[in-house]
């Protein structure tokens, strides 16, 4: 290819490029785009949000609700409410997310309808290892002896944590913490039974596979272990 010929062709590409560069910058001036952060996978109740959980999208100012978060060091280190979760692709709300402080050491707050706050005295074999997290689901196994027998039967399902305190009462912060005290959410009218075995028997919080749709603090009655301790 002649050098001139060369020259007008690199001549009108660098143009191009200007062209289209130049026409980007007005559009996204006309437009005012900004960046918008948006959940890059669905995220659970009681998630702490991390720069992993935000993905970004260009959306025009203006179409930008006033309830979205899109500053990052607002949406960082924040935790996803107890009523409801926030889908893959969503916006970061207002109403969607709470900080620590608000609910830190407020067990209250996490309670449903009809439960009530439960401290079970624990250690590291009756916690799985120590691998039991605030927000998670347990069963509630109880082994005890009767009539020269020993009975181990999950006593009640899908118990949720609230709280994994030590032996000062301080929340957890690092995994190599030894537990003492776990709060759990237990319907009021399971207490008596609750505190029964533990007083009869050993306590062990098994993890479980649920959802927050699930139905909570669910007694196992149709055992012979409640049967006994409600005999």
């Amino acid at each position: 290819m002649p050098k001139q010929t060369m020259m007008l062709v690199l001549g009108f590409a660098g143009m191009s490029g200007l062209s289209y560069l130049g026409s980007q910058v007005y559009i996204d001036h006309q437009l005012d785009l900004v960046k918008v952060p948006i959940a890059s996978t669905t995220l659970s109740v009681r998630t702490t949000v991390s720069e992993e959980h935000l993905s970004w999208i260009s959306m025009p100012r203006a179409y930008v609700p006033s309830n979205i978060i899109t500053d990052p060091s607002a949406l960082v280190g924040q935790i996803t409410r107890l009523d409801g979760r926030i889908e893959a692709g969503s916006f970061f709300t207002t109403s969607s997310l709470e900080s620590p402080e608000a609910i830190k050491d407020q067990a209250t707050t996490l309670l449903m309808p009809g439960q009530v706050v439960y401290t079970l005295d624990v250690d590291v074999r009756s916690t799985a290892g120590n691998t039991l997290l605030p927000h998670q689901r347990v069963d509630l196994y109880v082994s005890l002896q009767h009539q020269n027998s020993l009975l181990v039967d999950k006593l009640i399902g899908n118990v949720r944590i609230l709280a994994i305190k030590d032996k000062q009462g301080i929340e957890l912060n690092d995994p190599k913490d030894l537990p003492k005290y776990v709060l759990v959410a237990v319907n009021a009218e399971l207490i008596p039974i609750v505190t029964k075995a533990m007083s009869l028997g050993e306590l062990t919080l098994v993890p479980t596979i649920s959802t927050s749709s699930e139905t909570e603090s669910v007694p196992n009655a149709a055992t012979r272990l409640w049967k006994v301790l409600h005999g």
